[in-house]
């Protein structure tokens, strides 16, 4: 130390005290003493950081590194700084600025030194504690700790095990795309936005000065401490602070906003919610603002999980957030309707905040409401739904047949027609839901009844004066006599009764079903779940009084007074309209794909088909999922068939993979009674139905197809649809040669050749030569609409047919004929691929030109786009068609993988809803990269807002389920699949989920399953099928008590239940009694 330092100063304790002058010259002691004070500081000081980096690199230095530096090499600048010489500098600086600032004494160069270096003569003490090994010292952390200095967040510096390593993060992700990628930085730069910076004046009168190139280390709120009291700017939270700060940046023509949108200007989720925070505050009464602001919370969270899952506190947050947000926006309210999506809005946010009797307190204070708003309605019926603890079947039940009635009596004070039609569709929601409810809690007969009740009132009765009043006493009659009612064998209908009074036609008696084949269990829990499946089974219709079945089991027998209050008639003068809207609730009961896809209940989980194509490749096990490249990735299953949505529509195609793929014997209606039931209602003048009824009849029996198409084309003959799908149907048979006779006599229907009915049958034919590997040649002759093999057309020929379609599709689009103008894009766009030699992308001799063909494509598209008519189904199906011939093209030979990634995105921007769409993208995308692009598509694009739902969620869990994913990515998936709003209330899901946690045991916990059951029935308690798989998947699972409890819970709810426990466990008990007395008597 210094000599200054060792005496010690006297303290002085009178007011005339005076300190002696110090002598300002330094002796020679101290000058040397203080000069090798500073040599051994700055050894001292190398020496630790040289042992520190030693240290870090585990002792290993490479190069220079490890060398000790050269005592020869002259030291030019001493780069560390005391905070005395920082302060004298600024004084400096401040005085060259400002003349007139008072001089201060400068402290002496001894003081100095003495002040910046110290001796250590004991060393640290850590090192004894802690040793060289790295891992046993601890760590310290500091915020943005892992950043790199100087850049905006995207840079920072991770450990990957032993080493460091550069990566670049985007935006709401945790680890990025290391340094190992070469063109990283290169995408990052070209994606930077440029940005304007300005120094401050302060700033440039601080660099002035020989001292310019040093750059302070220390955080800048220690200058301010350093500097005087005077020259001490506003605090930042001061409102001058923020002035100044907005002052600062006025002459700046690029940025004029404040501090806060500056620095949200890289974030675009922070600017955005910045603008709407905004907007909400100038216009409180802006409720698509609130909403908005509302549903941009979800991104928030989203972004603020950085790539993982949100934890339950951040989603409590969130929605306490969302709340409070609904608070102010329904203060500010007018308009019902608005109001009315602010409070489903509230009590869906305020379910994840409040517990269950908040929740019915908050419901009971907006019944009002309730009776008015369907969507409040369906809210508070899911909040019935899922509550676990209150949930009764008889109780729900109760809710369905109160709105069945309201809407009854409200339909009958209605007089304006519009608002009669839309009362309608709501009924015919609500009785498909309730049906499906009946369905699901096992009571399959009262939900079969209902609608043959409702068909047979609307479709097959006589006009009903008072549609809205008291059902017919005539019905009650013909329901009563139990004679047979459409879909059974012998039906006449209704009206057929009235007319005759026949009651001659009832049934005889069913006959007992044989009992399942194989020896009966020796667990009782799952002899007892045997026995009830096969009874529930069983009661998939509803039974007669002279059937066996129905005197044990009473529910079996549907009387008329069962159905009261749940069937509805519809007037004459609106059925013409909502026929459609009727018939496509029946199919979606019977899990069939619609006849239209925009119906209130595309996204309803509730209603969701079942996939049996993802069922199968969930029961598939760890085999399906075996290593394999980009290269030997399985094509979609719909992509595998004859009956593509290149050439059909996309509900019989969807129709036909989907029970394909499903057992007939397990599906969950009966499909003889579907069979007959649309037979029926074809057969009485229901066209739209035809296509569904023959591709059921070839699922049901692919050999009697051909009679049934006869039956359909002699009651239609000039349905077009008809012949093109039976020609395609004998195809999939494996006919092509009666595929094309069918589709040659049909083409001959009218005269017209270039009528655009036939046009469908022409390209029919010619993408079955295309399929089948014919000659370009005779490809091109059915698209010029030849018939003759031998006659081949010239390309003279081909290219005046080409000219013509695209004449023609301009002549559809300008009478706004959007079928005409899609079907010409069809045509033109496969005779392009073949005929084409110009192209951009490589292709062999048995490919066409694909990009030329796509150039067509796209160019309809945007016609299409153009005209506003860019979400119509037909340019969903010109679509279809591209990516099927995109499809095609890579089968045929070599294609480029980035190509048709490209493509196969760009339709799903267009049709992000679109699970072919989806399938084939996730087909194509490579697997091998590090940020997975199709996971990136599906976040970005697919499930986000309203359009999420069950089929995309499946969409994303097959995804995992391929190669490239994993048993944890799987399960994973399911899990944010079942946590969302749109599948959280899906049984089949949840059984789905948990069949593929027995068939993946061995990658998850061990009681995966159990865990997922429970939660399953958290969240669907109403579904009885679910609770059964506690008997049958988990049967080894659970124990004896956990089975009775599951057991216990189903009868105390109300479900149906086929087979009382304790009977059938008296009853085994007895047979095993009787079986051991007659061993023993044969002993």
């Amino acid at each position: 130390m210094s000599g200054r330092e060792d005496k010690k100063s006297a303290v002085p304790k009178f007011s005339s005290f005076k300190a002696k002058p110090a002598d300002s010259t330094p002796t020679p002691e101290s000058v040397t003493k203080g000069k090798d004070d500073v040599d051994k500081s700055h050894r001292s000081s190398r020496h630790h950081r040289h042992r520190h980096r030693s240290h870090r690199h585990g002792g290993k230095l490479s190069g220079s590194a490890s060398r000790s530096p050269s005592p020869k090499r002259p030291r030019t600048r001493d780069r560390s700084r005391s905070p005395r010489e920082r302060h004298g500098r600024d004084l400096e600086v401040r005085r060259k600025g400002n003349p007139d600032a008072p001089a201060q004494p400068s402290k002496p160069a001894r003081d100095l030194a003495s002040d910046l270096f110290v001796i250590d003569k004991k060393g640290d003490p850590l090192i004894p504690k802690f040793g060289v090994d790295r891992y046993k010292q601890a760590q310290f952390y500091r915020p943005s700790r892992e950043r790199v200095l100087g850049a905006e967040g995207y840079l920072y510096i991770h450990r990957d095990g032993p080493r460091e390593e550069f990566s670049i993060r985007k935006p709401g992700e945790f680890y990025g795309v290391s340094l190992r990628d070469k063109h990283a930085f290169r995408t990052k730069l070209r994606q930077a936005e440029p940005q304007m910076l300005k120094a401050s004046k302060r700033a440039l009168l601080e660099v002035d000065g020989p001292e310019e190139d040093f750059i302070s280390l220390k955080p800048p709120r220690k200058r301010g401490r350093d500097s005087s009291e005077d020259e001490r700017g506003p605090d930042y939270r001061s409102i001058l602070g923020k002035a100044k700060a907005n002052d600062a940046f006025a002459d700046n023509v690029d940025s004029e906003s404040s501090d806060e949108d500056m620095g949200a200007g890289a974030d675009p989720l922070k600017e955005r919610s910045i603008e709407l925070t905004r907007r909400v505050k100038e216009h409180p009464d802006d409720i698509a603002a609130w909403l908005e602001l509302i549903n941009h919370q979800d991104l928030l969270l989203k972004a603020s999980a950085s790539g993982q899952d949100p934890t339950a506190n951040e989603i409590r947050s969130f929605a306490e957030i969302k709340l409070s947000m609904y608070e102010k926006a329904l203060a500010q309210v007018k308009s019902p309707h608005q109001k009315e999506q602010l409070l489903v809005g509230q009590m869906r946010a305020g379910a994840k905040v409040w517990d269950g009797p908040m929740q019915e307190t908050r419901w009971e204070k907006i019944g009002k409401q309730v009776e008015g708003s369907l969507l409040l309605w369906k809210a508070h019926l899911d909040f019935k739904l899922s509550n676990i603890v209150a949930f009764q079947y008889n109780t729900v039940k109760k809710m369905f047949l109160d709105r069945l009635a309201l809407l009854n009596s409200k339909v009958n004070e209605e007089v304006i027609r519009v608002k009669q039609k839309m009362l309608y569709s709501e009924l015919i929601y609500v009785f498909l839901r309730a049906t499906r409810y009946f369905y699901d809690c096992g009571y399959k007969e009262l939900s079969v009844a209902s609608w043959q009740a409702l068909l047979e009132l609307n479709l097959y009765g006589p006009e009903i004066p008072n549609p809205a009043g008291a059902i017919p006493e005539s019905f009650q009659e013909f329901w009563e006599s139990e004679i047979p009612r459409i879909g059974e064998p012998g039906a006449l209908g209704w009206n057929h009764f009235i007319a005759t009074s026949d009651d001659s036609t009832v049934p005889d008696a069913a006959l007992p079903d044989p009992r399942p084949d194989g020896p009966q269990s020796r667990d009782a829990y799952k002899a007892w779940a045997t026995e009830e499946l096969h009874q529930a089974k069983k009661a998939r219709m509803p039974g007669r009084t002279l059937d066996e079945d129905t005197v044990d089991d009473p529910f079996r027998l549907i009387m008329y007074s069962d159905l009261e209050g749940i069937p509805f008639t519809i007037p004459s003068n609106l059925l013409p309209e909502l026929k459609g809207e009727l018939l496509d609730a029946y199919l979606t009961f019977c899990h069939l794909p619609p006849l239209s896809s925009n119906r209130l209940w595309k996204a309803d989980p509730h209603l969701a088909p079942r996939d049996g194509a993802f069922e199968r490749l969930v029961r598939a096990g760890p085999q399906r999922f075996a290593d394999s490249d980009d290269s030997t990735r399985t094509p979609p299953e719909f992509a595998k068939e004859a009956i593509t949505p290149a050439i059909a529509p996309k509900t019989i195609c969807s129709l036909l993979v989907s029970l394909k793929a499903s057992n007939k014997n397990e599906l969950p209606v009966e499909l003889s009674w579907v069979l007959l039931t649309l037979k029926s209602l074809v057969m009485a003048g229901h066209e739209e139905l035809a296509k569904h009824y023959l591709a059921l009849e070839w699922i049901s029996d692919a050999g009697a197809v051909k009679k049934a198409a006869k039956g359909l084309i002699k009651k239609y003959p000039q349905n077009i649809g008809l012949y093109n799908l039976y020609g395609l149907l004998e195809w999939a048979n494996g006919n092509p040669a009666v595929a094309r006779t069918v589709l040659s006599s049909a083409s001959r229907l009218s005269q017209s050749s270039g009528s655009e009915s036939t046009l469908v049958l022409w390209l029919s034919w010619a993408w079955i030569e295309f399929v089948e590997g014919a000659p370009t040649p005779s490809i091109l002759a059915r698209l010029c609409l030849i018939s003759d093999g031998d006659n081949i057309p010239s390309a003279a020929f081909v290219l005046k047919k080409k000219l013509e379609l695209q004449t023609e599709s301009e002549d559809a689009f300008r009478r706004d004929d959007i079928d005409g103008f899609v079907l010409n894009a069809k045509l033109l766009s496969l005779a392009e691929y073949l005929s084409s030699e110009a192209g951009s992308e490589p292709k062999s001799e048995k490919q066409g030109s694909i990009s030329a063909a796509m150039d067509v494509v796209w160019r309809h598209s945007e016609r299409l786009l153009a005209r506003g008519r860019g979400e119509c189904p037909q340019h969903e199906e010109l679509l279809e068609f591209a990516a099927m011939l995109l499809f095609r093209h890579t089968i045929l030979g070599p294609y480029r993988r980035a190509y048709l990634s490209d493509q196969f995105r760009r339709c799903v921007q267009l049709f992000p809803t679109n699970v072919n769409f989806l399938a084939l993208l996730d087909w194509v995308a490579s697997t091998l990269r590090i940020d997975d692009e199709f996971r990136n598509v599906l976040s970005d694009l697919v499930l986000i807002g309203n359009q999420d739902s069950v089929a995309l969620r499946v969409c994303a869990i097959t995804h995992e389920l391929g190669p490239g994913g994993s048993t944890y990515a799987a399960a994973t998936a399911f899990s944010r699949a079942l946590d969302s709003d749109a599948a959280r209330l899906s049984p089949w899901l949840w059984s789905c989920y948990i069949r593929f946690c027995q068939v993946r045991a061995e990658g998850l916990p061990k009681d995966a399953g159990k865990r997922t059951y429970y939660r399953a029935m958290n969240s669907c308690p109403w579904a009885k099928d679910l609770a059964m798989e506690a008997f049958t998947t988990l049967i080894r699972r659970m124990d004896s008590s956990e089975l009775k409890s599951g057991y216990n819970s189903m009868e105390l709810k109300g479900m149906r239940i086929h087979v009382a426990m304790e009977e059938f466990m008296e009853k085994r008990k007895r047979e095993k009694e009787k079986e051991r007395s007659r061993e023993n008597r044969r002993r």
